[in-house]
């Protein structure tokens, strides 16, 4: 029952189901997944309050003030956030106000000290201001009834504020999980047993127990298992009693090792029993009377990797993180990798970001010892089974190790700003009719047949309306709201009003977390990696031609701008470029 390492992450993941809500005190709920989704019991802002130290006004006394013709308005008191009785402003008036003050009656404005002329308790205008300016309105941050945090979000610090905001004194969330971790062996020892020749201490249960804890679980047993069926068994029954049971040694198939054996005489519901990675090969998985149990091999290099690959899972899943996959950054190989074909490996790299992309290097060689490795490593490279090498240069799948795994609870969605890990953006840029949307037209479908997944985002400088006129949306959008969604059994699609123009990032973070790679038709001035497009018959020079972002000239006619060249039919050799660059076969 041997499966792939996508096989065993997918099944526990499915099989297993989160623990019991429970609802605990705010001041305790850091760190907790949020178990009931939670709605907003007011407005945030729950009245119009001032963004800013100023006056406040009425819109419509002002709207005819100019420079040659300024408008005066008598200042008639001040509020401060703390003000709890307000006047209405009368015509003529204004009121000088505190940022967070609350807006009077009939005031609809702020204008900030520095465009208001003061003198003798009167201010002298010189512009009209639009209505609301300055003023953070009634539920402008959250309206009454929506969404705060969802089932399955992490409790950060600023989620936590946020539900205070609200007056949230208690909040649902998943039970964190009981552990129990046994180590089986006659070669064990505990720490504070006396030494032998041909013991060793039983490590694993303390690393162990540290990664259970660092990752919000909580050990409730922990004990050292003699290599003897009936030891295993007694030893395994005891462990019932926690949410989820991980054994470390004796999980292979050799005849000394009884584990395994023990396990599947007590009846237990195996899902799998081992995996086609290294290390880890011989951890199984399955249920004993509805309890998980995982049981790893016994060397300290394969628990430390399989816990964060097939065990982490489990435990996420039972606090209730809605996860399908663990996820994978891009990163840099800066060493080569050899290895035999037919499993999958995870090698253990050191990780670090150099000129906004990040580089990998792998603890390996020699030099390299099991301990200093596990000590240094912040990634997992994955080396799919169907490679026997990676070249120094390519993209390759790092999982992320310890304090990154926060990424694990941050949907394409994400709320209150939080975002998650996006794809490598690559844009396509050139001068008009250079021929961008062409070479788009012909790489994407390239990229896909080698098992990408491709995202496109088209720059629209002059605005754009995508709905028809007449249609029902188009009527909602005109009828004044403010976001249309149109979803169909096969697309969604929505229409969303923006203050100010969406960063490419935020685009990217929001949007297309089921991409492996971005390909934008415009954005020349973000400081993004660009392929320009060039046609000698439609202009006299590249466009970047001292853009140290160009890492790609399509053209026709030979040009030497210190990057690779290639020519408008040459579709193949671009996407090889691409690919090496910026991508890594999909993962989990």
């Amino acid at each position: 029952m041997t499966v792939s390492r996508q096989e065993a992450v997918k099944l526990i993941l499915d099989s297993i189901k989160p623990l019991e809500t429970i609802d605990l005190p705010l001041t305790e709920a850091l760190g907790y997944i949020v178990g009931d989704s939670v709605h907003a019991s007011t407005d945030i802002p729950r009245f119009d309050r001032s963004a800013m130290d100023g006056y406040a006004v009425c819109s419509k006394d002002i709207a005819n003030a100019t420079n040659e013709d300024p408008v005066e308005l008598k200042v008639v008191g001040e509020i401060h956030p703390s003000t709890a009785k307000l006047s209405p402003l009368a015509a003529g008036q204004a009121v000088r106000i505190m940022t967070g003050g609350p807006i009077p009656p009939r005031a609809d404005a702020v204008v900030k000290e520095e465009d208001a002329g003061y003198k003798a308790g009167f201010i002298e205008l010189r512009a009209a201001v639009p209505p609301f300016q300055y003023v953070s309105q009634k539920g402008k941050n959250m309206k009454m009834g929506s969404l705060v945090v969802e089932a399955g979000d992490l409790i950060t610090p600023a989620v936590l504020g946020i539900l205070a905001t609200l007056q949230t004194r208690e909040v649902p969330v998943t039970r964190r999980p009981r552990v129990c971790v046994l180590a089986v062996g006659n070669e064990l020892i505990d720490i504070d047993d006396r030494r032998e020749d041909h013991k060793i201490v039983a490590s694993n249960i303390y690393m162990l127990s540290a990664m259970i804890k660092e990752h919000g679980g909580h050990v409730n047993c922990s004990k050292i298992s003699r290599n003897d069926k009936n030891a295993i068994r007694k030893d395994i029954g005891e462990g019932l009693n926690s949410d989820i049971l991980i054994t470390t040694g004796g999980s292979s198939n050799a005849h000394s090792d009884l584990t395994r054996a023990s396990i599947g005489e007590i009846g237990l519901d195996l899902k799998f029993a081992g995996v086609s990675m290294r290390p880890g090969k011989g951890t199984s998985f399955g249920f004993y009377d509805g309890i998980p149990v995982l049981s790893l091999p016994g060397t300290p290099s394969a628990v430390y990797v399989a816990f964060y690959v097939l065990v982490l899972p489990a435990l996420l899943r039972l606090m209730g993180a809605k996860i399908d996959r663990m996820p994978s950054i891009k990163a840099i190989l800066e060493q080569d990798i050899k290895k035999r074909p037919g499993t999958d490996h995870l090698v253990q790299g050191l990780v670090r970001e150099e000129d906004s992309r990040y580089r990998v290097l792998p603890l390996v060689g020699p030099e390299v010892t099991v301990c200093s490795a596990m000590k240094r490593a912040n990634g997992l490279i994955v080396v799919r089974s169907d490679k026997s090498r990676l070249s120094k240069g390519e993209a390759v799948s790092v999982q992320l190790l310890n304090h990154a795994q926060n990424a694990f609870f941050q949907r394409p969605t994400a709320h209150h700003g939080q975002e998650s890990v996006a794809p490598p953006i690559v844009s396509i840029v050139g001068k008009s009719n250079a021929g961008k949307t062409t070479l788009l037209e012909r790489l994407v479908p390239e990229l896909k047949a080698r098992g990408y997944s491709i995202g496109t985002i088209k720059h629209d400088v002059h605005g754009f309306d995508i709905d028809h006129e007449g249609k029902d949306s188009w009527r909602h959008k005109h009828a004044g709201a403010c976001s249309v969604a149109i979803s169909s059994p096969k697309k969604v699609a929505v229409i969303k009003d923006v203050e100010a123009e969406e960063t490419l990032d935020g685009l990217a973070s929001k949007y297309f977390q089921d991409a492996d790679i971005i390909l934008t038709e415009g954005y020349k001035k973000q400081h993004k990696p660009k392929i320009e497009v060039f046609r000698s018959q439609v202009h006299d020079k590249p466009l970047c031609r001292k853009d140290d972002s160009l890492v790609a000239l399509v053209s026709d006619i030979p040009l030497d701008l210190g990057v690779p060249r290639f020519e408008l039919d040459d579709i193949k050799g671009l996407a090889d470029l691409v690919e090496e660059r910026f991508l890594a076969k999909p993962s989990i």
